[in-house]
């Protein structure tokens, strides 16, 4: 079986409201006071998703079906960035990955205020998300989705080191990520 590699909430969310909180009055020329409030709350949102999720994960172990769902195999909340969470889960399975870039789970605001700020939402903190590999994604995809929990299925784990991001048909490899300027990681 394929180790697959899901991801659940969004890529830089808690990086780029403190990035708002930082630069709030920079960020009110170029976006509306209620464009950024509503980010605010989605953000609030996403980081109560951390704590539903990992209760479904850890939780009573069945579906609603009452079938055994396998444990996942690894399990990462993460502090900071999407990209240094990967890192670190290929150093823990001593392996590479394939992950699809365009499957990585990020709101356009978050986009939106890293842009404006100069700043790669990739590379900010990503606390609140939670990396998790299992040998099957589409169950584990499924019971998020019925939870209502944001997720995704980004890639998987391969047996070379390469850390590879697809966009598309173009290949790049992941470098050692930088250390979040807005994380404790």
């Amino acid at each position: 079986m394929s180790r697959e590699i899901l991801m659940v909430n969004y890529a830089g969310t808690a990086g780029a409201e403190m990035l708002l909180k930082a630069n709030r009055e920079e960020l009110e020329k170029r976006f509306s006071k209620a464009y950024l409030k509503g980010f605010s709350r989605a953000a609030e949102s996403a980081a109560l998703m951390r704590e539903k999720a990992l209760a479904c994960i850890f939780g009573s172990g069945s579906d609603r079906e009452g079938e055994r769902l396998f444990s996942p195999l690894w399990v990462k909340t993460l502090d900071g960035s999407i990209f240094q969470g990967l890192w670190a889960l290929s150093s823990d399975f001593g392996t590479g990955f394939r992950v699809e870039f365009q499957a990585i789970p990020i709101l356009q605001e978050t986009v939106e205020i890293c842009n404006a700020l100069e700043e790669d939402p990739y590379e900010i903190s990503s606390e609140g998300c939670i990396l998790l590999v299992t040998e099957n994604g589409a169950e584990w995809k499924a019971r998020f989705d019925a939870e209502g929990i944001p997720s995704a299925r980004i890639g998987y784990l391969t047996n070379d080191r390469k850390k590879v991001l697809l966009r598309g048909e173009e290949e790049r490899f992941l470098n050692r990520p930088r250390k979040c300027k807005n994380s404790a990681e």
